[in-house]
């Protein structure tokens, strides 16, 4: 089995999507020993969707195309949830 530090946030996100009054993003990072290099990991909308080169786990409400195989980037609701990663990953390094 492996194990894996997970931080999970709930975010106001009232005033970002209409009728959403939080969300919660989580990622989580493979403990493992340093000397084991950390491979991509996939971004989760509930379900794996794919791996966007990110050495974490990421999950969140992604906004996605009806062939639900990546995120929509160009939809603000998911550049919004995107600009509130890096600080779950401070947390996580905290």
């Amino acid at each position: 089995t492996q194990e894996w530090l997970v931080v999970t946030r709930r975010l106001d996100a009232a005033a970002e999507r209409l009728g959403n009054q939080s969300t919660e993003v989580a990622i989580a990072f493979p403990l493992v020993e340093p000397s084991s290099p950390l491979p991509a990991l996939d971004v989760f909308a509930f379900l794996p969707l794919r791996s966007y080169g990110m050495r974490f786990l990421l999950q969140a409400d992604w906004v996605l195309p009806s062939s639900r195989e990546s995120v929509d980037a160009s939809s603000a609701w998911n550049q919004w949830l995107r600009s509130c990663v890096p600080d779950l990953c401070v947390e996580a390094a905290v």
